[in-house]
């Protein structure tokens, strides 16, 4: 999970500026595509994806990972995720997506685990 870093850790310019949550029940994909203009803008995006198709016509996680990828991001965490049936398979997960050049992104990756 993504967590705010302490005050005065990092530079005020990595700060995540603007970030978008989508859940609309399987039409993630065309909701992105719309708003192509709030995609270029956002450093973040969290996208709830289905791995198991639940609405007729919907796209999946990896369509979802393949189209935010072409746009510049990366995947950077899951915040949630929700299993069905008695063998708990996945259904679904909310994905953190982040912009492959934002300076936080570069700060995080030089700390020590």
């Amino acid at each position: 999970m993504i967590q705010e870093p302490p005050r005065g850790s990092f530079p005020s310019q990595l700060w995540i500026s603007w970030q978008v949550k989508i859940d609309v029940e399987g039409t993630e994909l065309e909701v992105l595509r719309g708003g192509r203009d709030c995609v270029r803008t956002a450093d973040m995006i969290i996208v709830e994806c289905s791995v198991v198709a639940r609405h007729s016509g919907e796209s999946g996680f990896m369509e979802i990972g393949s189209y935010l990828s072409e746009k510049g991001f990366v995947l950077v965490d899951v915040i949630e995720m929700a299993t069905y049936g008695r063998h708990g398979m996945l259904a679904y997960l909310d994905a953190v997506f982040m912009r492959k050049d934002n300076p936080f992104l570069s700060a995080v990756s030089r700390e020590k685990p």
